[in-house]
């Protein structure tokens, strides 16, 4: 099956569970894979026959820096969500990174992977 891969997806969002991770904007990684047959759009050259990753981008965006969650699994689940609302796409593949996680003094980035599909 065909993908279009959305790579290296930098936004600052409010999300985590310890304390003060809701009040200063954070950077998070999205890497969305959506897969489906472009069969038809690499034909015809048409828009109307692929998935507008750029309206993909701004969703995505909206949900990291307007939204809020304690879990990354739930950020990476709404953000499949938000994918997987496009007619074409069958399956969505997707990566969540916090480029700045914490564990008492420790920091380090930690990364949540999902597949779902329609």
């Amino acid at each position: 099956m065909d993908s279009i891969v959305l790579k290296d997806l930098h936004f600052w969002g409010r999300h985590g569970a310890n304390p003060g991770e809701k009040e200063q904007p954070q950077e998070f990684v999205v890497e969305c894979e959506m897969f489906f047959s472009f069969e038809e759009a690499s034909r015809s050259d048409d828009l109307r026959f692929t998935v507008d990753y750029g309206r993909v981008f701004a969703d995505l965006k909206r949900i990291v820096e307007e939204e809020s969650f304690n879990l990354l699994e739930t950020l990476a689940q709404r953000l499949a969500d938000a994918a997987l609302q496009y007619p074409r796409v069958r399956q969505v593949r997707l990566e969540v990174e916090k480029c700045a996680a914490k564990a008492g003094q420790a920091c380090f980035r930690s990364a949540v992977r999902l597949e779902r599909g329609n």
